[in-house]
């Protein structure tokens, strides 16, 4: 589940990069709807920020799984 999520988060972050350079006017056709608009400068900054997230989320919950099933605690004196 977590490795769906991670590769969901990396696409979501590609297609927000995509928009912000489209919004910059960088990448993308002559002529677009999208290009050299800021609308999309904040959309496609907001979905890599959203991509990220659900990286992160999605690498600490497997963390934190990996180091439940393993009993938890790592002091072994006790």
């Amino acid at each position: 589940m977590s490795t769906t999520i991670s590769i969901a988060g990396s696409i979501i972050a590609i297609f927000g990069m995509v928009f912000t350079l489209q919004g910059q006017g960088i990448l993308g056709p002559a002529e677009s709807f999208m290009v050299n608009n800021p609308r999309w400068i904040i959309y496609g900054s907001a979905l890599v920020v959203l991509g990220i997230i659900m990286i992160l989320v999605s690498s600490f919950s497997s963390n934190y799984k990996k180091m439940e099933g393993s009993g938890g605690s790592t002091d072994s004196s006790l």
